[in-house]
């Protein structure tokens, strides 16, 4: 499985406290070497306080929303900045097959005056032969105070 940040992911930018439907990345997912099903992705941030600055979290495939989870580090299954997401049904390529699946996440009044980025986990469950072998992340965005 390759996984790389899509042309298509936002530029960093200034965002406003409060605001939703915010696109964080979008990230490809490639079958290599032999066909792929993912079921759940580990969504993560390396920001800071994303737990307390990001509410719910979106995966899109196109328009179509696929997962949801209501914050990072909300979830049974999380640790610290990152959420498991399964998504509501699994996504099947073939190998040499691609998926582009887009991140967003609304902001918490909490997000004044941070940055934040989302992205997919690496180096373990569906992505054990991930490459590369750690996490890939969307541009960072900078909350106004």
């Amino acid at each position: 499985m390759n996984v790389s940040l899509d042309a298509s992911t936002p530029a960093s930018k200034v965002l406003a406290n409060g605001q939703t439907g915010v696109d964080f990345a979008t990230i490809d997912l490639s079958a290599v070497g032999g066909n792929a099903i993912i079921q759940s992705l580990s969504i993560v941030s390396d920001s800071s306080n994303a737990t307390s600055g990001l509410a719910d979290i979106f995966i899109y495939d196109g328009s179509k929303s696929i997962g949801f989870a209501p914050g990072l580090g909300s979830l049974a299954s999380a640790q610290g900045g990152d959420a498991e997401i399964s998504l509501s049904s699994p996504i099947t390529l073939m190998s040499g097959q691609s998926v582009a699946l887009t991140l967003e996440a609304d902001l918490t009044a909490q997000a004044t005056g941070s940055s934040f980025d989302l992205g997919i986990g690496g180096g373990g469950g569906n992505f054990a032969t991930m490459t590369p072998n750690h996490s890939v992340y969307g541009n960072s965005m900078t909350v106004s105070q």
